[in-house]
């Protein structure tokens, strides 16, 4: 998947990256392919070796969250080394998040294409700041990965997650960044979804006393799928676990585009995102 979205940029790409920055998405890309061929490489040292390469990229670049509208936070987030650690903690979380996500046709590519076409009409239509082309590309290259996934001819992979993951999160930072007027939780609650899904694991996991670096199918999609089981065709009741998900998201995603300055309204709308996750996760266990 890493390696289709590398020659989808190839090929309609305008956005010059610099070599350092393809440097950073080949180390993510490669990181994630070792991931996909080694059994043996235990996800411990995966998540070091993420956060060591994402930190690098963070104070080269300069990249860092200074302001989440709580003043006390941000009086912390004045020291570089919180803010860049707070940032390191967002995009890891974001990052294997996504991978937990990763288990159904056109989930995770469908996300971060809603993600990406969000932030690009609430530009348009506020007059934000924004990559524009990059934006355009990545979205045209996920379109078509898309309709390759509905078919099964293409999967993201972990090399594949890895790096969209890693690029959206960097655009959603500088989009964040470059307009005053947007809120911090405008972007929490786009990205929801792949990092409640993290944290839930995790959580989930430490309860029950499980390793949480232990994979299971006891995620969201994981139960949806089965309860899609008087479907026979694994390809439809893949695609439909995937578009379900996808479609549950939209209001979200429509009414957060729309409040993207409110911020209570958008913590809001992050906690009924939570709520409706937990009873839905809930229902759907029950029923197994």
């Amino acid at each position: 998947g890493g390696l289709y979205l590398i020659l989808g940029y190839l090929i309609v790409g305008k956005y010059i990256f610099n070599f350092f920055e393809i440097f950073f998405f080949f180390i993510i890309f490669l990181l994630g392919y070792l991931s996909d061929t080694l059994k043996s490489f235990l996800p411990s040292i995966r998540l070091f070796i993420q956060a060591i390469i994402c930190l690098i990229f963070l104070f080269y670049f300069k990249v860092g969250i200074s302001d989440v509208r709580i003043e006390t936070f941000n009086n912390l987030l004045e020291y570089n080394l919180i803010s860049y650690s707070f940032t390191l903690f967002c995009i890891l979380v974001l990052m294997n998040g996504s991978n937990f996500m990763d288990g159904v046709n056109l989930l995770s590519i469908g996300y971060f294409l809603i993600v990406l076409t969000s932030i690009f009409l609430v530009s348009e239509n506020y007059k934000l700041e924004l990559n524009i082309i990059l934006v355009k590309e990545l979205i045209m290259i996920l379109t078509f990965l898309l309709l390759m996934n509905l078919f099964n001819k293409v999967f993201l992979g972990d090399n594949g997650i890895y790096l969209l993951s890693f690029i959206v999160a960097i655009i959603l930072i500088k989009f964040y960044n470059d307009n005053i007027l947007i809120s911090p939780y405008y972007i929490i609650s786009l990205l929801w979804y792949p990092c409640f899904e993290n944290l839930f694991s995790i959580i989930r996991k430490k309860i029950k006393n499980i390793n949480p670096q232990k994979a299971d199918n006891l995620h969201l999609h994981h139960l949806l799928y089965k309860k899609f089981s008087n479907i026979r065709s694994i390809k439809i009741r893949n695609n439909l676990t995937g578009l379900s998900i996808l479609l549950l998201n939209i209001p979200n995603f429509l009414l957060s585009s729309y409040y993207y300055s409110h911020t209570k309204t958008l913590i809001l709308l992050i906690i009924l995102n939570i709520v409706f996750y937990l009873i839905a996760y809930n229902y759907l266990k029950k029923s197994f």
